[in-house]
């Protein structure tokens, strides 16, 4: 009995010794010569050279660890900055006796402050593109997925985190950048079995800052402003299907709630969504609007002159995946759109899209709409099937652009219905073959003259035309009304009503937008009215060729041109000139008043005409001409009573025995 005790000391303390010497060994050997074995590996696989400067250390016993210091990895030839990644310290630690159960424990898997850019340069290559020699893959057997297939461990982490991280995304092409700094990242729970996909539980929590813009240019110092935070549970309670639940996502005022769960068992993946929030304000998040008359260039793309894509569309992803997503955001502020009470709903099934209802409170009006997308049926058609509505009523566009902080100079209500299908295999396909209709009509706006200001100085000229024809000084205008039916058959828009009525002047348009080509061919007619009285004619101040500048508009959707109609010119430039070389600036505010449309309200027959969805009916241009002189001599008449009542009634009637002799010139 006391020689087995002598044995199992000796056993003991050599197996102790044994340990202590490998610790020995261990805590002496210089890991720092395995370098060259990893920066050759990972040069072989990627061509870039891997730069260790601190030191290896590795750390045994029944947790060993291994821990990698200043850790640099190259970045292409071509790149902003010589390192694609930086790291600060790598820091691993795995428990040895879960592995006789078949588990992996990860006790600490720490990476510490990893700075990263990704980029791309001017021609779209990215810099994760690795310049190497690619091997011919090595033939390999068949995965097992039966029943004697060799079942993964299940794998715990204690403690998975990443501190201080930069990830930065720079676009040579749009010249443009994106970036996220995350103070830290956690991940604790069980990973599952993988190969299953069955088990998990895990627990994520990320904080972290981004900047004031998203998306903002190359040449703008990045700062980190905005903060966030994101927290969820993530499970898989079956076998293929999976959970995402509890998951609130927290950046600068925004708060949202989503749940979500895929089922990945069937013949393609099935997803439902849920989405909730008090309010989301996306503007920091997406690209500002361009503002009115002033282009920006984006380099790297090749001007097509178009507007419309002609590139196929992606109808093929419709039969990806089925999903159901709901949305409901109480306000929501885009870079030009504010609205309350947001419902989305969003179902794909067999290759059919459908978004309804789409419903919201906009500046205090309601919308609704819906839209409809149905891939191609067969391989032999290649077209996909488009239908939309869109249906707002009391859009109080002064309270809406208050809500976004844009303007205050603006009051007036909005009515819209839109009805649209078409079937396309491109955009510019949609396009060509588009029917149905729009309908917009506004009733008393107001204005402000300082509203002009956000538009171009070519196009803010032409507008203060429509707005102050007579170079008033007011501080705004009054709109009485604002109509504008198009009907679509197979690309062709079809102007049937343009109206914008003012306290000064009526502005009627026709024509025609081509989708097919995206050509513009409108024209567009001011009219000053009637019964101006002589003060606002005393303060003319504008030569007759300015008075008499009908608009045409042409060109493309892409390219449009405003220039004058030749034709509405001449009619109105020889009102004009009769009137002036009758009885002077008196005589050209007399004449201009169009009898037809100066002189009575066009919003009624305009907005009846559109309600019907018929062409709202105008004077004939030729009628016109020939009684342009007829009546000159009578409206002349008419204004200049309002000078004196005596002197008006003698100048009157001497009017109007130069306008009958005038009438025989051209016929009763």
């Amino acid at each position: 009995m006391k020689t087995m005790k002598k044995i199992l000391l000796i056993v003991s303390v050599l197996f102790i010794a044994v340990i202590a010497g490998i610790a020995f060994l261990v805590s002496t050997y210089d890991f720092n010569k395995f370098k060259p074995i990893a920066t050759k590996a990972v040069f072989d696989a990627t061509g870039r050279k891997l730069t260790i400067t601190g030191d290896i250390e590795v750390a045994l016993g029944f947790r060993p660890s291994l821990v990698l210091e200043h850790i640099k990895f190259e970045n292409a030839k071509w790149g902003s900055r010589a390192d694609l990644a930086t790291l600060k310290r790598f820091d691993i630690q795995v428990a040895l006796l879960p592995l006789l159960s078949g588990n992996v424990e990860i006790r600490r898997f720490i990476i510490d402050s990893p700075d990263i850019l990704i980029e791309l340069d001017e021609k779209g290559k990215s810099n994760l593109e690795f310049d190497v020699e690619k091997k011919k893959p090595e033939e390999t057997q068949p995965e097992e997925t039966g029943k004697d297939a060799i079942p993964l461990p299940e794998v715990n982490f204690k403690q998975l985190r990443i501190k201080n991280a930069r990830v930065v995304f720079k676009d040579g092409k749009a010249k443009t950048m994106s970036a996220i700094f995350v103070d830290d990242f956690s991940l604790s729970g069980t990973l599952g079995d993988i190969i299953a996909r069955n088990g998990m539980d895990l627990k994520l929590m990320v904080s972290g800052k981004l900047p004031e813009k998203f998306v903002q240019p190359l040449t703008q110092p990045l700062s980190f402003e905005k903060e966030f935070e994101v927290s969820s549970s993530f499970t898989s309670p079956a076998a293929n299907k999976f959970s995402a639940q509890e998951t609130k996502i927290v950046f600068d005022k925004n708060k949202i709630n989503l749940s979500a769960t895929v089922d990945i068992s069937g013949k393609k993946p099935a997803a439902a969504v849920k989405v909730e929030s008090e309010k989301i304000d996306l503007r920091p998040f997406l690209p500002e609007p361009e503002k009115p008359g002033k282009k920006t260039k984006r380099p790297g793309k090749k001007k097509s002159g178009r507007v419309f894509p002609r590139d196929p569309l992606p109808a093929e992803a419709l039969n990806l995946a089925d999903a159901d997503i709901t949305v409901r955001i109480a306000k929501i502020l885009l870079p030009k759109i504010a609205m309350n009470d947001l419902k989305v709903d969003i179902a794909l099934h067999d290759g059919q899209l459908e978004v309804k209802p789409v419903q919201a409170v906009i500046g205090g009006g309601k919308l609704d709409a819906s839209v409809k997308l149905a891939a191609p049926r067969s391989k032999k058609d290649s077209k996909t099937a488009f239908s939309a509505a869109l249906d707002i009523s009391s859009l109080d566009v002064g309270q809406m652009l208050r809500d976004l902080e844009i303007t205050d100079l603006f009051e007036g209500q909005l009515n819209v219905d839109v009805k649209l299908n078409s079937k396309g295999g491109s955009v510019a396909g949609l396009m060509a073959a588009l029917n149905g209709h729009s309908k917009i009509i506004m009733n008393k706006a107001l204005v402000y003259n300082g509203l002009l200001e956000f538009v171009g100085a070519d196009l803010r000229a032409s507008l203060f035309r429509i707005v102050n024809p007579f170079e008033e000084k007011r501080q705004a205008t009054n709109i009485n009304c604002f109509v504008n039916y198009f009907d679509f058959k197979k690309g062709i828009a079809q102007c049937s009503a343009l109206v914008v009525d003012t306290d000064r002047l009526s502005l009627i348009g026709e024509g025609h937008i081509n989708l097919r080509n995206e050509r513009l061919d409108l024209s567009l007619k001011p009219s000053p009215k009637e019964g101006l009285g002589t003060k606002q004619v005393g303060k003319i101040s504008i030569s007759i060729s300015e008075l008499a500048k009908p608009f045409k508009l042409g060109g493309t959707l892409a390219k449009p041109a405003l220039a004058i109609d030749t034709a509405e010119a001449a009619i109105a430039l020889g009102k004009a000139a009769a009137g002036v070389a009758l009885f002077g600036p008196v005589g050209i505010a007399a004449a201009l008043a169009d009898g037809n449309t100066g002189s009575k309200n066009p919003c009624l027959g305009a907005i009846d005409a559109a309600e019907k969805g018929v062409k709202y009916s105008q004077p004939n241009k030729t009628d016109q001409l020939k009684k342009v002189l007829n009546k000159t001599g009578s409206k002349v008449g008419q204004s200049i009573k309002d000078v004196g009542k005596d002197v008006g009634k003698d100048l009157g009637k001497g009017v109007k025995d130069v306008g009958n002799k005038l009438k025989g010139l051209f016929g009763n």
